[in-house]
């Protein structure tokens, strides 16, 4: 009886330790793809490889420091997918730009994201023939023409933005936490020109399309499921099973988005009486070519009985491509809109001459064309150095911007295998000293059109690179200057004058830069400035030191006693 048990006991620990050796062979190949590639790189773990070094830490402090001790090229693994960080200018040219069709398809970033249904159309993750279709589609909606009607619905928002500031001016609030409401009217303009919708979230910030949004990219990385996929997506039949999960759980908020959008739609297209001129309608309007679902091909199988086109024809879209298409661009026009704006108040904020040249620029535009009209708008050439600068110092977006290798591509000593995301670090080359003189320094005099005529295209990824450019860029220029001449216009030498300024922004684990929820310090050895060593490392070379007392970016409210465009 002994002896039975122990030979059972003995071959179930010779099955266990043959499975878990097993199971660490498979895992250190799945992190050994970069062997024999020249690319060099921090040292994975088994399980998670570097996704917590590069996701729950100052994203772009780890890049920083891996660019320093590996070179401009490197490579880490989100999860167990193998990432290629760029700074190289040459590379990423051929990349983005000039080999575009090897690297067509976007990296992977999110891996569950690519399995969700509701998803696969949205212009930022459609693959292949699909990609190609929804961007030509999508992209007819960013004309000139297109976009001259939705201006004054973006006054309409920008308005309500300046009335609440006057009514807490009103109430005695000379100074109002600005980060919260340049949210809401950043969604608030999103939601007109994309839904042509007035949802009133300005003063109702609960609305559920609006908290959907807000929670998007933080959920996107959270949760058992999501990171399951992250780590084992190499494990056959897996992804699916999680995304069912996600499902199940309602934890997929990209789904949720698309599903408020769903009714809005369905509404608009049962009743034609209620079109409008925005890019709803024309994602309604506009004919996509369909074909046989050509995405289930492996990318870079070039096999004859591959490479065959199928056979295609014209539709419209349908109601779910477009509330997933919609909600894509709701959720990428709003967070990149309101972080963007928020950087440039602050900044704006500690100079005063650029105030003062904001203000003069629109007053001049305002005097020509009476309005903040399209036109006017176009005419404001220093407001736009302005927010080019914000967007160089203070990128909103990072590790989106990445490209699927198709198939293996040799450059100088880098082989790039296919399978691996090639990501740009934009703020690595926003930041080197070589390409911009003073990196940490705000000047928007670098985007003039001499300097910039002189300077690679390449050295300004602001709005991403090649034929994956961002589509809305147009759209998203427009309603950032709207409203930052209109609040400096209306608010002019006023704005952002406290003495008290948020100034610890750090990248945190989304796609996004974001404020810290927290300030760490406790000396305070100046009265005007408390914490001291936290301003100074948030901005160590910069042309201004931040002081600390709150968690808030605050702005003053006093509005000039005239008309400004008098």
């Amino acid at each position: 009886m002994n002896l039975g048990y122990g030979v059972f006991a003995s071959s179930m620990l010779c099955l266990l330790a043959s499975f878990l050796l097993l199971l660490w062979r498979w895992r250190r190949r799945t992190f050994a793809v970069f062997e024999g590639t020249g690319i060099r790189g921090p040292e994975p773990n088994l399980i998670s490889g570097n996704f917590y070094q590069f996701w729950t830490k100052d994203m772009q402090a780890v890049l920083e420091s891996w660019a320093s001790r590996y070179g401009d090229i490197f490579g880490f693994y989100n999860g167990d997918a193998p990432m290629v960080a760029v700074k190289d200018l040459d590379l990423l040219r051929r990349v983005f730009v000039s080999d575009f069709k090897n690297f067509c398809d976007r990296g992977i970033v999110f891996r569950l994201v690519g399995e969700n249904p509701a998803v696969r159309s949205a212009l930022s993750v459609a693959t292949g023939h699909r990609w190609k279709e929804v961007r030509r589609c999508v992209a007819q909606a960013f004309t000139t023409s297109k976009l001259r009607p939705l201006v004054p619905g973006m006054e309409a928002a920008v308005d309500e933005f300046l009335h609440i500031l006057r009514e807490k001016a009103a109430d005695g609030q000379t100074e109002v936490d600005v980060c919260p409401l340049l949210d809401r009217v950043a969604f608030d303009m999103v939601a007109r020109t994309a839904f042509g919708v007035k949802l009133d979230v300005q003063r109702k910030p609960e609305e559920p399309l609006f908290q959907e949004s807000k929670l998007l990219l933080r959920k996107s990385l959270s949760g058992i499921f999501n990171k399951l996929a992250q780590f084992f997506s190499g494990v056959k039949g897996l992804l699916p099973i999680l995304m069912f999960l996600e499902d199940l759980f309602n934890t997929q908020a990209f789904s949720a988005l698309a599903k408020l959008s769903e009714p809005i739609i369905q509404h608009r297209k049962q009743n034609p009486t209620l079109a409008r001129p925005d890019l709803m309608q024309h994602l309604l309007d506009a004919e996509i070519t369909k074909q046989d679902d050509p995405d289930v091909v492996q990318q870079g199988d070039q096999s004859p009985d591959r490479r065959r086109t199928p056979p295609a024809e014209k539709g419209r879209m349908s109601i779910e491509d477009a509330a997933s298409n919609a909600a894509n661009m709701l959720q990428a026009g709003f967070e990149t809109v309101s972080l963007t704006l928020s950087f440039c108040f602050f900044r704006v904020a500690k100079h005063q001459e650029i105030q003062d040249n904001v203000r003069e620029e629109v007053i001049s535009v305002l005097a020509k064309h009476g309005a903040l009209n399209y036109e006017a708008i176009s005419e404001l050439q220093y407001t736009s150095q302005v927010l080019n600068e914000t967007l160089r110092v203070h990128g909103p977006v990072t590790a989106f911007t990445s490209r699927m290798t198709n198939q293996d591509y040799k450059y100088q000593d880098v082989l790039l295998r296919r399978g691996f995301s090639v990501i740009a670090c934009s703020h690595l080359v926003h930041k080197d000293p070589n390409l911009w003189p003073e990196p940490d320094k705000f000047d928007p005099e670098r985007f003039s059109p001499e300097q910039s005529s002189s300077r690679d295209p390449l050295c300004f990824q602001g709005y991403g690179m090649g034929p994956r450019i961002c589509v809305g860029s147009k759209l998203a220029q427009l309603e950032m200057a709207l409203a930052l001449v209109a609040a400096a216009a209306a608010y002019g030498r006023q704005i952002i004058n406290s003495a008290f300024y948020r100034a610890d922004w750090k990248l945190r684990a989304t796609l996004s830069w974001k404020p810290q929820e927290t300030v760490s310090g406790s000396s305070c050895t100046n009265s005007n400035n408390p914490f001291p060593n936290v301003a100074d490392r948030a901005f160590p070379n910069a042309d201004c030191a931040p002081c600390l007392s709150c968690t808030q970016l605050k702005i003053a409210v006093v509005p000039f006693e005239t008309d400004p465009g008098e």
